[in-house]
């Protein structure tokens, strides 16, 4: 659930800040641009952090590789 609200946010927030850069309302290195990049830049210091902690599941990519190959 957090990491759906984090993908909403963050999609909400870049494409707003685009909207705004585009529209020269905002410029690029401003607190309110900063605001709005935010919670893209947690989202992937968190999900940068829970990968290196939490690792990858070996044999569960192996798993997914083999249904792939025997679908072709």
């Amino acid at each position: 659930m957090a990491i759906r609200m984090g993908l909403m946010a963050t999609l909400l927030s870049s494409v707003g800040a685009s909207l705004l850069l585009m529209f020269n309302v905002i410029n690029i290195i401003t607190p309110v641009y900063i605001a709005l990049a935010f919670p893209t830049a947690l989202l992937e210091i968190v999900l940068a952090i829970w990968l290196i902690t939490k690792g990858f599941n070996a044999s569960e990519m192996d798993a997914i590789t083999k249904k792939r190959i025997t679908k072709c």
